[in-house]
This record gives C-alpha cells, structure tokens and sequence, in this order.
C-alpha cells in the first residue's frame, strides 16, 4: 500500500514516464539478436497450406549436410498459433488448438514441452539472429505438423493432425462473409421453402443481474425473453423484471412478424413493436402495425457509404442489413470502428451487434437508418405504418411512404408522417430523392413541409478516401423534431493510410450547428494505426461559440500483446487548452481458460479526484455466460454479477439444447441422414439413421447429437435463405451417396426446421479385362466398357486402369448389363468374350457388390495385334482414345502451328531394351514433322527415359539413344536437327511405380518439350590460343553465370561453350537464390566446373565441363555417392 501511494504522489511526467516505459521497454527486448551461426546458408522458403490461397515466407537455415531449419516464430505466426518471445528470446510459450494444449520451447535446455510430452532436441535446435529455429522434422516428432520440402521449388507444404487455427479462422470467416450472396453463388440441388404452423412453441432466453453497493438496497433484475411461431410468424416477447421497482409497460417489448418474399403485393406484416424511419422526434417506443411490399432479401445497388460508431475496445461488431450478415470488423484501442455499407435495393432496417473478446453478445442492438433508398428501374415499394406512443399520453402515429425506381440509378419518394403530440401541425407530406450519377458518388435530399430540408453527398475521391457533406435547414419555430437550432452543417473526409509496415486510417469531421444568436462549431480529428502487435488510437476534439475561445481535449489509447497471452491497453485523456493531464487509465486482459477471461483496470480521475480499481472475471459455461465485477472507488467495493443464456427447442425430435447465447429470434436446422433402402426418398420406419454426416453451413453452429444421430445448426436469422453443404465422404460405408448436396434452406422462426437426407446405397461392380494370345494373358488399359440399364439405355461408361482392372460406384438396384465399346474393338480389329455379361444389383443396406464383370480380348486377324508383345499393344490402346482427337487437330490448318504441336505432344514408347521406333508411332511423327515445317520459331527438346532395370550408367545411355533415334527420324522428315535438343535422363523421372512389366512400359519413353521463339544460332568457332570475342557475348537467348574453381562468388563470365562438350544438369528453378544454393552445395563435394545458366527466366545448374560423356558420367555418379540427393540431378547434355 505505500507503494501504492508513492506512485500517486509522483509528479505527473513521472507517472507518465511509468505508464509508458514498459511499453518502449516491451518493444526493445523482443528485437534484441542473439548468436549467429555462420556455418548455415540464410534463405527465404515459400509456406504452402491445402485450403488457404495465400502463400508465405519464413525465414530459414540450410546446413551443407541438407537439413533444413525452420524460424519457429515467423511459421507460428503464418499459421496464427500463439507464440510468446520470454528471456531474450531462450524460451517461446503459447498454446496449439486450444490453452489446454499448452507448448513450450526452452532453448537452453533443447527441449520442447507439449501438453505432457517432452522432446529432447539436442542437434534439432539452433538459434540465429535472436530467434529459435527447428529441424523441418522435429515439427512432426514435437507437434504433428508435417512439413514437406521441395528443394527444387523452396517451398514447405504444411499439414497436421489438428485442425490448424489458420484454417480455422479462414473457416470463421468465410463463414461470415460467405454472408448470403457475398460470395460466388452457388446453384442448390434443392430449395427448401418456409413451414407454416398455426403454433409451434421454441426458444426461450433468460438473464439474472444482481447488484451491490455500500449504503444502498442491492439492486436484482430478472429478464425472459420468449420466442414461438404464432398464426404462421415469428412471435416474441421480452419480460424484464426489477426487485426495486413495480413492472413497467415500457420496459416489456413484444412483436409479431409474417415474411414471405414470394408474395407481391404484401410482403411483410409486423405488429407490436415497431421501428420506423422518422422525420418526428420519436423517443418512446411504438406499439402498432406495418406492412410493406420490401422482401428482407438483400438486392447490392451500385456504391457504397461510411459508418463510424463507438464501442468498447477490441470488441467483434457485426454488421446486419435486414437480418442479413452483410460485414465484420474489429474496434480498435480506443472502440471506435467503421464499416464500408453497400447501397442496397428497398426500405432497408441496418442493425450492429457487438460480440466482447469472450465471444459474449451485447443485448442491445443499434439501429440506424440509412441516409439512402434506391429501388430497382420500374420497381414500387411501399410501407404503412400506424400505432401509439409508450409516451404517457398514448400519442398517435401513422406514417405512409413509398418510393419508385425512375432508372436504376435514381429513385424517388414521397408520403407523409402524422403524430398527434405535436401541436399546430395536422401532419407532414414529404419527397425525397435518391441519385447515384456515377458509381462513386451518392446525392439524397429530403423536404419535410414546414419542418425541414436535407441533402447528403457522399464521393469517394480515391478508391478508400470518402468525402461526406450533409446540411440540413429547419424551419423556425417547428415542433415535430426536438431541435432549437435552425441549420446543422456536417462535412467528413476519411482517409486510410499505409507506409511500409505501418497500415491506418484518419477521420476529420466537421460539424456547426446555427443558432439564433451563435454557432456551436464541433471538430473531431481520428487517427488510427496498426503496426505488428500494437494498435494505435489518437482523437482530437475542439469545439467553440462563435468566436469564443476554442476548448480542445485529445484521448490517446494504445493495445498491445505481451508475453504469456497479455494484453495491455492504457489510455490517457488530455486538457489541450489548459495544457493539464485529465484522467489516465490502464487495463491488463487475459484468457485464462478457453472460457474463462479476467480483466483488471486502474483509473486515475485528477479533474474529479478520484481512484478506480476494476476487476472482472467472465466465464463461459455450456449453458450461460457469467460474470462477475469488483470495482473499488474512494475506499467503497462494489459488487456486479450476472449470468445470461438461452435455450433451443427441437419440439419435432423431442430435444432441448441450452446454450450460452441468446436463441430467441433465431432458427435452426436438424439434419437427419437416413439410409434409403428402398430409394424412394421417404424416412420409413424400417430403416435407420445413418451417422456422421458431414455438413458446412454458411452462417449459425453446428454440432453432431450422438444420441440421436443429428446434426443441428443454431443461431440462424430466420426468413433468410443459408447454404447446406453436404458431404457423404466420412460415412462407414463407401457405398452411401447423397443425391442432392447442395441445398438452399429458408430458416423458420424460433424452431429446429427439420430436414431428412435420403442416402443412397450404391453397388460397387469390377472386374478385368486381359489380352489373350496363344501364349501369354495380360491386362490392358484404356479398354471402354459401357454399362446399360435392361432396357437399352446407357447407365454409365467406365475405362480400365493401366493393368485392365476396372471398377464403378454407384449403380442402383435394378438389372443391367456389360459390354465392350463395340466402335473401340472394331478400331482395333477385336473381339471379346463374352460379349456381354448381364447382372442384377440387389437393395442392400451396405450396398451391393458385383465382382464377375472379367473380358478376354483376341484378335480377330494375327497380323494385327497378334504378333506385338503387350506392351506395343497396351501402346496402342492408350494411343487409341486420342486418334479421333488428333485428327479433328491435324484436319484443322488454320490453326496456329505451335498451338497445335503443344496438343499433339505425346509420348513415344519402347520396348524393353530398345531404342528402335514401333511402327505405330511413324504416322504420329510425319504430323509433327508437318507441324514444325509450318513454324520455323518452334524448338523442341527430346527427353529419353528408362525404366528402372539396368543400372544408372546403362539406362542413361540408352535413354539417350532413345531420344537421338526419335531426333534423326524427324531429320530424316525433313526438319532442321538445330532445331531438336537431346537430353537423357536415365530413370529419374518414372510416372509411376514401376510395379510391373506393364508400369515399366509406360516409362521406358521419349517426351516433348516445346521452346516457342527459339533463335537458331551457328557455332562460333574458337582457336586454341585466342578466344573470340563473340564468343564472350550471348549467341541466344541463354546466359551463364558461371563459378569456376577456387573462385568463392558466382559471376557473369565464362561459360561451358565448346561445340561437343558435355555437362550434368541439375535442376530447374524460377529463383535465383535456390540455384546459388544448389550450386553451393555440390561445390562442397567436388572440384570440378560449376555454372548457372539463365534461359527464359528459368536457372539450371552446370557440372562439369568435357568432350568425354564417360568423365561427366562419372563425375555425376561420385556426387551420387557423395549423397548429393539423385533427385536433383536432370540429366548429361550436350
């Protein structure tokens, strides 16, 4: 306690040293650096995420033995998982998933904590430049994040056995902005419409406040809300109850409200409470009717205007026009937030709700009107308001308007307004306009007869920097709004701000108001910036009378995160005029569960001359949200606690679900997912449900009853149409499809609106089909085989897999029956046996299975086919479904050449051992010969490949015997050889598995490459004593950045040029820096040429340089054994 007070009493520039010293001192040991470690190459890697579109880099470490090492902080950051820096960057804390599962990574013991695992990591673990970096590796063994490296691209692909907190925000928010038309739309399989029920009961929210403070009676207060359908609408009453004071009318709310969009001349009826946009100062409720011909749809208009509001700092606001989530955004360290509110068709209701940093829902929703109504061209709506005022003196109002869509850019209104309180006026006819004259910019005005005139602008000047002007002029002595000044003039611009790291926003406001005698002159000056983990707010305000002196005050705020989950927020309020410190305040916040959330504020008043200490604790149960506050004040302790929740009914399947926030007012949907043996679509009761149903919803939350199978969604807007994703990938059997996944569902009011999903039981049928001869039985790929119903129809096609398996998902019950493609057997001169199988599929609940669906085809003349080996004949069956192609392609001459080469460049196949050309291919080749005649700036490059028999040195050379046969055929055709590269690469780039004789086919091959604009160049020739100097200038479109022996620095210079000479390959990469890289490393294991070549805005490392193909194999196979990775390795060219 003293001190405390020693604290107090300090000067002011001393206190305002403490307050923001930790701060500057926070911010200065998390950039402190730390040991290097020379020995490793810095480099910069791409993050990769399935499902995120955005890609990331990080900082790494690559170590000459080709472990790659990971900066913890930067991927945790990228993948938003919690991560606090602690003693001068040794020690990294936070959580994965949720705070139970707590992390810690302690660099001067080399471990890693996590939950009650704990990892040793003694080589695995480095430090560079004040930041920890891991072994890729120990990322699985530590946490389960699975980071797989692709050396020849830099980049990671991370995936894990938890659902990463980037995955799941991007689930959240898309969720919120996939906001009912915000998105792509999407066309549903089925539309669900509204249920009407004459009565059907529903939701029912309740709240208990109790308060306590010396000297006064505790203060409890009771609060029920009820929800239901009644008379075909949603039916709801709000009951609030205080021990302190008798029931008041007032403070019960109550309303009844029919919707249907597809009516036309009523499309919404509501009674009760009432909100309406008013000329009138309206301050009591309203209890009447209205009705109005505007659906709660949203229809987007052209342009868009700004909000500004204030709530509490760090706090969720959403934004609603008609019910209907439209944006979010996140209030900044002084509450303020702006939202950019598209302009929508219709007499629109705009509503926020503010959720805190716990998730807790404010019960007060704001409703503000929209300075705009535009209707589409030719489009009437209107809307009929009558009721009484909760005033005392049950005032009446009746109101009536319409407006009318003259083009789609410009509206125009009228009606008139009528309250019986207002003496001297029997009522108030107005018009008003709306005008968008180009996108950017909005014109509205409005005549009230005898009461008052307006208009508005609002322009955007650049994309983000919006001007608004608004002035208004009433008429003296007018009594319908309570205002006693006769003009209000308004201008605002905002303007957002971005420098380098730095991103924010800045608000001027302007506003006078004309009185009588003096103007009332207002300006407001905001300034908001983000910068890392701190928020930034600034607000100035100076007002004055005419020309009285200017009084001028300023509030600063600033957020931050600390260590261990923190955040820290003081603030300060500032006497400009006076030169004087008003009040200070700092807060101290901090999640101590997943549901639990504590606060602690201290408040200095020096005007008032006071000290507050607040402390607060919320807590999140299944069913309520508590709290309770502490909050000490010139030696008295007061005392807050409350509780709220709700409850969801499923009166159809008998179910109550509590729930911590409010459910009145709100719908949901149950999805039951049955098995339809039977395929007609009905729930009979023979059959059961069928669980784990994975369902996406665009809105609401959604959890899976295990009790009775159900998926439920809660917390829906009723009368609004949501997006029901359904997926039947994680059901038990494979064989159960869903016909129709994609629906659009109109939600009921306070109600679970029951939805039975039909699954499907599908059989599954296989089978193989073989090439026979006399000698051998193989199976063969690409055969067609066409399923038909029993009455000739064509149910499905199927193709076989590369051995001749084949296999089909999804035929109902009922009899069919199989044949081979009778146009493919008569292409290639077969016949099958049998020539058709006929079978029968059974309603099964697992769905049936049919295994005998096996072919034999033969030849019908040996001359044909039978004298190919099977692999020449698997060739020509894969060939065969692109003949028809090919010829539609090769028909065509008007297209253009190289267009046409890139869609014939296949693969030529071999047999085993050979290097000669099958026949087959001889057509194929004369047409691509054809095709490169026709476009002399078209280079090709042949890659030879092997299959895996034989050894590296054996299939490299026959790889590239492959390649120079397919070279000199096409020579032979006419084509000039500098226009055809040879490379060959041996085995290094299978297509498959190489399994068996029929995988080994495919990749015994020669594939084309296309160089569109190619220069053909002569050779330079060179003496042996001189060097030309055109020989040191680039001859085409290729540079080389070479490194010679003994030389530490790549440089432009010298380069592998000799006519003849060979060279290894080794990768392709669209980044310099990864090129160096690899060239770094295999420096380390060899003496001999090492270069970069640039070509087409691609780098290729260079090994070797001889006339001798024999020394750069061999110089290729000691770096192999060296374990430089074979992988990295193309080829030896020439």
């Amino acid at each position: 306690m003293n001190l405390f007070k020693r604290v107090f009493f300090l000067s002011r520039k001393k206190r305002l040293f403490l307050f923001i010293f930790p701060v500057l001192f926070y911010s200065f040991i998390i950039n402190v650096n730390a040991q290097e470690k020379p020995d490793l190459d810095e480099i910069s890697i791409i993050v990769q995420i399935d499902g995120v579109s955005s890609t990331y880099n990080i900082a790494a470490l690559y170590s000459p033995e080709g472990k790659l090492y990971i900066a913890v902080e930067e991927l945790f950051q990228v993948l938003i998982i919690p991560c606090i820096v602690n003693n001068n960057g040794d020690l990294l804390n936070g959580f994965i998933e949720n705070e139970k599962r707590e992390y810690e990574i302690n660099y001067l013991t080399k471990q890693i904590k996590f939950e009650t695992k704990v990892s040793t990591l003694e080589n695995e673990m480095i430090k560079n430049m004040g930041m920890i970096y891991l072994e890729a590796n120990s990322f699985e063994k530590a946490f389960g994040l699975h980071l797989a490296f692709n050396f020849r691209g830099l980049a990671i692909k991370v995936t894990s056995d938890f659902e990463l907190p980037i995955l799941k925000k991007q689930r959240i928010e898309k969720s919120r902005n996939s906001i009912q038309g915000q998105n792509e739309e999407v066309v549903p399989d089925l539309i669900l419409k509204r249920n009407y029920h004459l009565f059907r009961y529903g939701n029912i929210d309740w709240s208990i406040m109790s308060s306590q403070a010396p000297n006064t009676a505790t203060d409890s207060r009771f609060g029920l809300n009820l929800g239901a359908e009644l008379l075909f609408g949603e039916a709801d009453a709000f009951l609030n109850f205080s021990a302190k004071t008798k029931p008041d009318s007032k403070q019960q709310q109550f309303y009844w409200r029919w919707v249907d969009n597809d009516k036309t001349l009523i499309r919404q009826i509501q009674a009760g409470n009432i909100s309406n946009k008013t000329i009138s100062s309206v301050n009591a409720p309203v209890h009447g009717i209205s009705i109005t011909n505007t659906p709660t749809t949203i229809r987007k208009a052209k342009g868009e205007y700004i909000i500004s509001d204030v709530t509490q700092p760090d706090w969720v606001v959403e934004l609603y026009i008609n019910n209907v989530l439209i944006a979010y955004t996140k209030a900044d360290a002084a509450g303020q937030f702006t939202f950019k509110v598209p302009v929508v068709y219709g007499l629109t209701v705009l509503k926020l709700k503010f959720f805190g940093p716990m998730g807790e829902e404010r019960l007060e929703e704001k409703v503000m009107n929209i300075p705009s109504n535009f209707m589409p061209s030719g489009v009437f709506e209107y809307k009929l308001s009558a009721g009484q005022l909760q005033d005392g003196k049950n005032s009446l109002f009746l109101r009536g308007e319409g407006n009318y869509g003259v083009t789609r850019g410009f509206t125009i209104g009228g009606g008139a307004e009528y309250l019986s309180s207002i003496n001297n006026l029997t009522y108030i006819p107005f018009v008003s306009f709306s005008m968008l004259p180009i996108p950017k910019l909005i014109l509205t005005g409005e005549y009230a007869d005898k009461v008052r005139y307006k208009a508005l602008l609002n322009y955007y000047i650049l994309s983000n920097t919006m001007l608004e002007i608004d002035y208004s002029k009433y008429y003296e002595g007018q009594k319908a709004i309570l205002f006693n000044y006769l003009e209000e003039r308004k201008i605002g611009l905002s303007i957002p701000m971005r420098l380098k790291t730095i991103t924010g926003s800045a608000r001027v406001n302007y506003k006078q108001n004309v009185f009588k005698s003096f103007n009332y002159n207002m300006v407001e000056l905001m300034l908001s910036a983000f910068y890392r983990q701190f928020t930034v707010n600034v607000s100035n305000n100076a007002n004055w009378i005419s020309d009285k002196p200017v009084y001028m005050n300023a509030t600063a705020a600033v957020s931050t995160r600390l260590p261990k989950g923190f955040l820290f927020r003081p603030s300060a309020q500032f006497d400009i005029s006076k030169k004087e410190l008003l009040s200070y305040k700092v807060e101290l916040e901090k999640k101590v569960s997943e549901a639990g959330f504590c606060s602690l504020s201290f408040e200095k008043n020096i005007v008032s001359n006071f000290n507050s200490l607040n402390f607060s604790f919320k807590y999140d149960l299944s069913f309520s949200q508590t709290n309770i506050s502490v909050r000490a004040m010139d030696n008295e302790i007061s005392l807050l606690e409350s509780a709220r929740g709700g409850i969801a009914m499923d009166d159809k399947n008998i179910k109550v679900f509590p729930s911590p926030q409010g459910m009145v007012a709100r719908g949901g949907i149950a999805i039951i997912a049955f098995i339809d043996v039977n395929h007609n679509n009905k729930f009979d009761s023979n059959e059961r449900k069928a669980e784990n149903i994975s369902v996406k919803v665009s809105g609401g939350r959604s959890f899976y009853c295990e009790k009775d199978s159900i998926v439920r969604i809660m917390g829906l807007e009723p009368f609004i149409y949501y997006n029901v994703e359904l997926n039947d990938k994680d059901f038990e059997f494979i064989t159960w499809r869903i016909d129709k996944k994609n629906l659009s569902v109109l939600v009921d009011p306070n109600q679970f609106k029951t939805i039975e999903v039909p699954i499907s039981p599908v059989a599954e049928i296989s089978g193989n089909v073989f090439y026979k001869t006399d000698s051998t039985e193989e199976g063969l790929g690409r055969v067609i085989v066409n399923i038909f119903n029993k009455d000739g129809s064509k149910a499905t096609k199927i193709i076989t897999e590369s051995d001749g398996y084949v296999s089909y998902l999804g035929l109902l019950p009922g009899e069919y029956y199989a044949k081979i493609d009778s146009v493919q057997l008569n292409r290639l001169d077969m016949k099958a046996s049998p020539s058709q199988i006929d079978f029968k599929i059974k309603a099964m609940v697992e769905g049936d299975v049919f295994t005998g669906l096996d072919f034999v085809l033969r030849s019908k003349k040996s001359a044909t086919l039978g004298m190919l080996n099977p692999d020449t004949t698997n060739t020509l069956l894969r060939l065969d479904s692109l003949a028809l192609q090919r010829k539609l392609i090769f028909d065509n001459k008007e297209e253009n050449a190289s267009i046409l080469l890139e869609q014939v460049s296949q693969k030529i196949h071999f047999d085993v051992g050979q290097a000669i050309i099958n026949a087959i291919y001889k057509h194929y080749l004369k047409q691509v010969a054809k095709m490169l005649k026709k476009s002399p700036d078209i280079g090709i490059l042949l890659e030879g490949l092997c299959d895996i028999d034989g050894s590296v040195e054996y299939n490299q050379k026959l790889s590239v015997k492959r390649a120079t046969s397919v070279r000199n055929e096409l020579i032979k055709m006419g084509v000039d050889g500098k226009r055809i590269e040879v490379v060959g690469l041996g085995s290094l780039r299978p297509l498959n598995t190489n399994a068996n004789s029929i995988e080994k086919s495919f990749n015994r091959r020669v594939e084309f490459k296309i160089n569109k604009k190619i220069k053909i160049v002569k050779p330079i020739k060179n003496n042996d004593n001189t060097k030309s100097s055109a020989s040191s200038k680039e001859t085409d479109t290729s540079k080389i950045i070479e490194k010679n022996k003994g030389n530490e620095d790549l440089s432009i210079g010298n380069k592998c040029t000799q006519i003849g000479n060979y060279y290894v390959q080794c990768g392709v990469f669209k980044n310099k820096n990864s090129a160096i890289l690899l060239a770094k490393k295999i420096k380390g294991k060899t003496d001999v040429f090492i270069g970069i070549e640039e070509n087409n805005a691609l780098y290729k490392v260079q090994v070797g340089c001889s006339p001798d193909k024999t020394e750069v194999n061999n110089i290729m196979q000691k770096l192999i054994e060296k374990k430089v990775s074979e992988s990295m390795f193309i080829g030896i060219r020439k």
